[in-house]
Formats: structure tokens, sequence, C-alpha cells
């Protein structure tokens, strides 16, 4: 299943008439066809002329492994 979370297109923005950050599709077919801002994700799911409900843009994410952050300490 595609889900906008993992999509690589999925980040928090400020949308104008929004006092929050939102989560907005950053794709560029998943524009506000007038001002041009990023799409709230549901919005781009629901409207089928943006990536619809199949999601027609979605790209998953790389996934960024964690680096080792164990420390051993070696004593005299």
């Amino acid at each position: 299943m595609k889900i906008c979370i993992d999509c690589n297109f999925a980040e928090m923005v400020q949308i104008a008439n929004h006092p929050d950050k939102v989560l907005a599709c950053t794709h560029g077919e998943c524009r506000d066809p007038i001002s041009g801002v990023p799409l709230p994700l549901t919005t781009a799911r629901s409207q089928e002329a943006f990536c619809g409900i199949k999601g027609r843009y979605f790209k998953l994410k790389e996934l960024i492994a964690k680096p080792d952050t164990t420390i051993i300490q070696l004593n005299k």
C-alpha cells in the first residue's frame, strides 16, 4: 500500500491561511493550479487530478541507516 508518510514528496510545510505547518505533497504535479503552493496530503490523494487514491506520483523515501552510536570505553 502506498502511504503518503512513506513518500519522498511528503513534507511539513507552511501553507497560506493555515496557522500551523501541515503535511503536504511537494511533487510538481500536486500543487495548487492557481497559487502553486503544495497541496495538503489529503487533498492530493483524494483528487484524481493530482496523485489520486492509487498514488500516481508515489516514490518511496530512501531509508537512511542510523550510524552506530555505541561508545566503547577502553581503560588502560
